[in-house]
């Protein structure tokens, strides 16, 4: 039998299109929080703005994200549009452990303006943490057929981030413990 895996559902209070002291925020929250995996909504560290510039895994603006993973061993699933090296923007969901961060999932559904500057993802992805098998997925993929037969052909527990519902703060205010 496997131990339970800890996991937060973490929505930081926006700080406006700065990523680092978005990444800043998100580290906070990392360091509060007891969980072993933390999941921020689909585009967290630049706001809904599909205009905002692609982050690269090795941005410096992350290192308080990764700091923070690394001090306290947790895995955070962050939003941000990323380039791949052959020019392809993706709406993104970076996994950043107290090592590195990569591109975890790439957003497959695309609606509406999105489509006009992303490429959709290729494939649906499944995250091992702590032996747990987690299917990664945009707010806007359970409603397609194929992603419940995935996740039961890679026998994984399904994972979505939020959904960022508007350009700006969000809209409620994190639940975390006060210093």
């Amino acid at each position: 039998m496997r131990n339970p895996l800890a996991v937060a559902v973490v929505q930081p209070v926006w700080a406006g299109p700065d990523v680092l002291a978005n990444a800043e925020r998100h580290a906070q929250a990392i360091e509060e929080s007891e969980a072993r995996l933390l999941v921020f909504p689909e585009l967290s560290l630049t706001g809904y703005d599909l205009e905002a510039q692609p982050l690269a895994v090795d941005d410096s603006r992350l290192r308080p994200i990764t700091e923070a993973c690394r001090s306290t061993g947790a895995v955070a699933l962050v939003g941000a549009p990323v380039r791949d090296p052959d020019g392809r923007e993706y709406i993104a969901t970076p996994a950043v452990t107290g090592e590195d961060t990569t591109p975890a999932y790439r957003k497959m559904h695309l609606h509406g303006p999105e489509s006009d500057r992303f490429t959709p993802g290729a494939e649906p992805v499944v995250l091992t943490v702590d032996g747990w098998r987690l299917g990664l997925a945009s707010a806007t993929t359970p409603p397609f057929p194929s992603t419940p037969r995935t996740r039961q052909r890679s026998a994984s527990t399904p994972m979505s981030p939020a959904p960022s519902t508007a350009p700006g703060p969000p809209l409620r205010p994190p639940r975390l413990p006060h210093a």
